[in-house]
């Protein structure tokens, strides 16, 4: 598993829309101080993030913008970083929905599951609710690369290693959950 910190992976997102809109104007080229300035990081920060994305950018300080951009989504493994699913017990899927931060990111969560089903129904959870099975089948089929994971019982583990059998490149965690055999998923945290 490849652990990230939580404000590196925000930042990575950051570039990932930033170099997307380069492309998207025929920017063949950024510098790592162009970076810095545009996305208002400190250019050491994004140095060693550049670093972290490939040990080959540590030397250069100007960058061919779809390289970066490619060499950034191999290593976060993922393209879109808005859509998401949301795995969890019923009060933490409340607080996960109410959480700035992921609202801040721009993150879109599509459907949920919560073993708790007929609770949410009464704690206002606005999210579409699928059995586990189903939400796997979306996962795949909508080739979606992000989870959020909001419990705090006992079965944090059996939701990470069946996401590992799907398509998730990448998981939010609310709460203290175990890293489990989640071979090749970014995982960080954001604090409840």
């Amino acid at each position: 598993m490849i652990t990230i910190e939580n404000t590196r992976l925000g930042r990575f997102h950051s570039y990932l829309i930033y170099l997307k809109y380069l492309k998207s104007r025929n920017r063949d080229y950024v510098s790592t101080e162009r970076l810095a300035a545009e996305l208002k990081f400190k250019t050491n920060v994004v140095r060693a993030d550049l670093e972290f994305i490939d040990d080959r950018y540590s030397a250069l300080e100007i960058h061919k913008t779809s390289n970066l951009l490619v060499d950034l989504e191999n290593k976060i493994g993922f393209t879109h970083p808005f859509d998401a699913v949301l795995i969890g017990d019923v009060e933490a899927i409340k607080a996960a929905s109410e959480s700035q931060e992921l609202k801040d990111r721009g993150i879109s969560v599509v459907a949920c599951f919560t073993d708790k089903y007929h609770s949410c129904f009464f704690k206002g959870i606005p999210y579409e609710l699928l059995a586990m099975n189903k939400l796997e089948e979306m996962i795949d089929r909508m080739d979606i690369k992000m989870a959020v994971v909001a419990t705090s019982n006992k079965n944090e583990e059996y939701y990470l290693n069946r996401l590992a059998a799907t398509s998730i490149k990448s998981i939010i965690r609310f709460g203290n959950i175990s890293t489990g055999s989640t071979s090749n998923i970014l995982l960080e945290s954001i604090k409840e």
